[in-house]
Formats: structure tokens, C-alpha cells, sequence
């Protein structure tokens, strides 16, 4: 499992058995504000890098 450092200050660092299901990751998405057509512009990983920035800055 990959920890970024930052998070590894705020956040347990603990493995999960839940898998990104397409489902997880469009509320993710909706959670940082991107919508479904900005989703064609953007990479998985843009998205997924994104959240964890939302989620340092909490």
C-alpha cells in the first residue's frame, strides 16, 4: 500500500478491503466538485490525486 507521507502524519495508516468500484469513484469525484463531462478531460490518477489533496487539507 502506498502512504504519502503527508498522510501518514494526519490519517492511521491501514489497508481496506473496499476496491474503487466506478461507483465510489464518481462520488469521489462529485465530492471535489468535478462533473461528469470535466470526468472526459481528466485521468484516474488527476481524480484520485485531487481527493487526497481535499483530504491534507482537512
Amino acid at each position: 500500500m502506498t502512504v504519502y507521507p503527508a498522510l501518514a502524519k494526519s490519517f492511521k495508516a491501514h489497508g481496506t478491503s473496499r476496491e474503487m468500484t466506478t461507483a465510489l469513484f464518481l462520488l469521489r469525484s462529485v465530492e471535489i466538485g468535478i462533473s461528469v463531462g470535466d470526468l472526459d478531460l481528466l485521468t484516474i490518477v488527476m481524480v484520485l490525486d485531487m481527493w487526497t489533496e481535499k483530504l491534507m487539507m482537512m
